[in-house]
């Protein structure tokens, strides 16, 4: 970097630390301009990233965390789309720099969460009935610059590895510090549903003003739709399905073919994929909506087919968003709850349209967060299982056994991941599909952690670790899990796997 440029990064960053409005909006606006007319590649790609990563902390810290009084509503919005913006222009670098572990063990952005008497403060200390269209173009600001992030997931290895470059040891490390200091996760906020009014208005950013609002607020409201919902908050989920959200989210992704709503540039759409099409979904179900229905009849289950077979034709993995894949098709179609009989319309398409695309899948993986199992290989793996593992001659889809490992590596009641899964009543249904397949079956008796699995989950200890289980995505509900999965270990052991019966009589 020449020394005119380091210069004018100093510059800069007084400006924004001490500088009047005006001076920081002279430098705002110069960083806009070195961000948005940034060429595609070259010397001057290089020196834009570089201007941007330098202003990520100034950016922050003298901005986003200063009181209302000094820094207000236009200027915080403004500054936190100019930071998504910058976000975008490199994901890796850029975002590794808001992502940096402070010396209060935080990422950085996340000081602006909890530092006092800012713009947002002030809009979350409001009465919910207070809030606006106003409040929702904030929480969608605030939200904004994470996109990205999930964005590029699946480029290099999974967003763990670049939270590993940045100080965290580990995605849980990441995780637990990120997801309690989220003013919107927050898993003590009482009531839960407190978020429920302004997650519509959220919603009706993404319904009214795609056209009219920046990219960076359309994709930071979606991804406050998720994580307003997550954590299993069934009834802020119910409240956005049935204020519309189906229909918002068919006809977001009719403004994009299928190979540009998997593209790692395409915050809307992959912003929607992740927040409407997943999270809403299973937290309105778990409430009690019928989503199989209109989602059938808005054609968000021909969206997620689309979107796998858009990653095969592409056969370009490193050009793939894993949050569009992830959340946005096989996240979405597990919820889906495809043994059930409301979903054997979607198995049906799923067979119709072919194997194609899941053994492309299974083939080529993309890691979203590697080290707790959040990887397309996976979420796929189990859908392929209870659409067709139940078939002797494999329905077409030919089984591996590395595929049938992930199965049961991620059904490990015991393993580090399950911090972040909460036991379900599902839980197993696609390794119970495997068991009536001889030819998978067999598959399934050469992984090793299968038996103890199988022992495991008939829940017979009574100090299993689900039983009092808080993870990340919610409390596991043992008396409504357990009856189910030790039915489902029922049917394992003796009902489909007489070798197993065998073995354990046996000993």
């Amino acid at each position: 970097m020449d020394n005119a440029a380091a210069a004018s990064q100093a510059e800069i960053a007084a400006a924004l630390a001490d500088g009047t409005a005006e001076e920081r909006e002279h430098a705002l606006a110069a960083i806009e301009s070195v961000v948005r007319g940034a060429p595609p590649s070259g010397s001057g790609r290089e020196q834009a990233v570089a201007l941007a990563v330098a202003s990520v902390k100034p950016l922050i810290v003298s901005v986003l965390c200063a009181p209302a009084s000094k820094v207000g509503e236009t200027e915080f919005v403004r500054a936190s789309v100019l930071l998504c913006e910058m976000c975008k222009l490199d994901a890796w670098l850029v975002c590794g720099e808001i992502n940096r572990k402070s010396s209060e063990g935080t990422p950085l952005l996340a000081s602006a969460w909890s530092a006092p008497d800012t713009v947002l403060a002030a809009m979350l200390a409001q009465e919910p009935s207070q809030w606006t269209r106003d409040s929702a173009i904030i929480a969608a600001a605030t939200m904004a610059a994470w996109v990205p992030m999930w964005a590029a997931a699946g480029t290099s290895g999974g967003v763990d590895s670049l939270w590993a470059e940045v100080g965290w040891q580990g995605s849980m490390e990441w995780m637990g510090s990120f997801c309690p200091r989220c003013p919107f996760i927050d898993p003590t906020l009482q009531p839960v549903d407190r978020f429920a009014p302004l997650a519509i208005l959220c919603l009706d950013l993404v319904r009214s003003e795609i056209d009219t609002q920046p990219e960076a607020i359309i994709a930071g409201a979606a991804q406050c739709l998720w994580a307003m919902t997550f954590g299993g908050r069934a009834s802020v989920g119910k409240a956005v399905f049935e204020a519309g959200a189906p229909d918002v989210f068919a006809s977001t992704m009719a403004r994009y073919n299928a190979l540009e709503r998997i593209s790692t540039t395409n915050l809307v759409s992959l912003a929607v994929l992740g927040g409407l099409f997943k999270e809403v979904a299973e937290t309105a179900q778990a409430a009690g909506v019928d989503i199989v229905t209109p989602l059938l009849a808005t054609g968000a289950v021909d969206v997620a087919i689309s979107t796998l077979t858009a990653y095969q034709m592409l056969n370009k993995p490193e050009a793939v968003s894993a949050l569009g894949i992830q959340w946005g098709a096989l996240y979405f179609l597990e919820v889906m709850n495809l043994n059930s009989p409301q979903a054997q319309p979607v198995v049906a398409k799923l067979r119709s349209a072919g194997v194609d695309s899941f053994r492309y899948l299974l083939d080529h993986p993309l890691a979203f967060i590697a080290d707790i199992g959040i990887e397309t290989g996976v979420a796929a793996t189990k859908i392929a299982a209870l659409v067709w593992g139940r078939d002797d001659d494999g329905g077409g889809l030919t089984f591996k056994r590395d595929d049938i490992e992930k199965i049961v590596q991620i059904a490990d009641h015991r393993a580090s991941h399950s911090i972040y899964y909460p036991m379900r009543e599902d839980h197993g249904q696609a390794i119970l599909s495997l068991c009536i397949s001889d030819l998978n079956k067999e598959l399934l008796l050469g992984v090793n952690n299968f038996l103890p699995l199988l022992v495991d989950s008939l829940l017979l200890d009574p100090e299993h670790p689900r039983m009092e289980n808080v993870t990340l995505q919610g409390k596991t509900d043992w008396e409504a899990a357990k009856g189910p999965v030790q039915r489902v270990s029922d049917s394992y052991l003796y009902d489909s796997c007489p070798v197993v019966q065998q073995l354990l009589a046996f000993h």
